[in-house]
C-alpha cells in the first residue's frame, strides 16, 4: 500500500492512509472550459470516499473492544455497499451509455475499467476477495465471538493495491473521452448514474456512510457541496437520519456534515 502525507496529522492515524486519496483534476487544472475535467473530478471523489473508507476499516479492526464488534462489522458492510452500488452503476448504466453515445469509434473503449471490475467488483459472481469480505462480515454477525481483526485486515490488505490502481485507471480514462466532444452528454451520463447510485444505498444507511466519509475540507473545501442533495433532505441526513444507527458512525472519519475528526477506534 502506499505512502501518504497525512492531511490532519492533529488527529493521530487518519483515513488518507494507508491507501493514498485522489487529487482531482479540477484542483490541478481548475480554469479548464472542458466539462469531462469537473465530471472526471467528481468520479474521483466518489473514489476517495470509498478509499477513505477502506482506509478507516483497516486502521481500526485491531483496535476496539468486543463489544463494539456488532457495530463496526456494521459499518465495514457498509463500504460494501457502497463499493457494490458504485461499480453496478458504472457497469450496467454508465459505461454502455458512454460505447452507446461513441459508437463504432468506441473500440472497446472501457473494456479495461470492466474487466478490472471483473477482478474487483463485489456484485459479480466470482470467487475472490469481496466476496469473502462479505462472507466473512456476515458470518461475524451471526457469531461476533469468531471476530478476527487481524483476519480482516489481511483479506483487505492483499487487494488494497488492486483496488485503488483500478480506482486511480478510470480517471485518465474519463477524461480521455474529451476527443469524442458532443457526442457524449458527460455531464448528464454523470448525474444519471450517481441519481441512481444514491438511491440504491439506502436513507438511514448508505447515504449517512457516504457523508461521514467525505471530508469537506479536502483540497481547499473545493468538494464540500459536492453531494446534490436538496438542502432539507441534506439537514435530515446530517442531523437526524444519523441518529438511526449512531454507533455504526462511530467509526467513520468524518461527522455526517463533512469535518474531518478523530477515528474512534484508531491509535494515536
Amino acid at each position: 500500500m502506499s505512502k501518504t502525507t497525512p492531511s490532519h496529522p492533529e488527529l493521530g492515524q487518519w483515513a488518507d492512509g494507508p491507501l493514498q486519496l485522489l487529487t482531482t483534476p479540477l484542483s490541478t487544472n481548475p480554469t479548464s472550459a472542458s466539462v469531462f475535467v469537473p465530471c472526471a473530478s467528481e468520479m474521483a471523489v466518489v473514489h476517495n470516499m470509498i478509499i477513505r473508507s477502506f482506509n478507516s476499516i483497516v486502521i481500526q479492526a485491531p483496535h476496539f473492544e468486543p463489544v463494539d464488534v456488532v457495530d463496526f462489522v456494521n459499518y465495514a458492510l457498509m463500504w460494501h455497499l457502497l463499493v457494490k452500488k458504485h461499480y453496478e452503476g458504472e457497469e450496467h448504466m454508465l459505461f454502455p451509455e458512454l460505447e452507446k453515445c461513441i459508437g463504432v469509434e468506441a473500440n472497446g473503449i472501457m473494456d479495461g475499467n470492466i474487466e478490472q471490475h471483473s477482478r474487483h467488483a463485489p456484485h459479480r459472481g466470482f470467487p475472490g476477495w469481496a466476496q469473502e469480505y462479505s462472507r466473512l462480515s456476515k458470518s461475524i454477525l451471526e457469531k461476533p465471538s469468531s471476530y478476527s481483526g487481524e483476519e480482516l485486515v489481511s483479506i483487505m490488505s492483499s487487494y488494497g493495491k488492486a483496488l485503488q490502481e483500478h480506482l486511480v485507471d478510470e480517471i485518465p480514462t474519463l477524461l480521455a473521452l474529451e476527443k469524442f466532444g458532443d457526442k457524449i452528454p458527460v455531464r448528464e451520463l454523470n448525474n444519471k448514474e450517481g441519481k441512481a447510485v444514491m438511491g440504491a444505498l439506502g436513507v438511514l444507511t448508505g447515504l449517512v456512510f457516504c457523508l461521514t466519509v467525505t471530508d469537506t475540507t479536502h483540497e481547499n473545501g473545493l468538494w464540500k457541496e459536492f453531494l446534490p442533495i436538496l438542502p432539507p433532505i441534506k439537514w435530515l441526513l446530517q442531523n437526524v437520519f444519523p441518529l438511526w444507527h449512531s454507533s455504526w458512525w462511530r467509526f467513520a472519519p468524518c461527522t455526517p456534515s463533512g469535518q474531518p475528526r478523530r477515528m474512534y477506534a484508531a491509535p494515536a
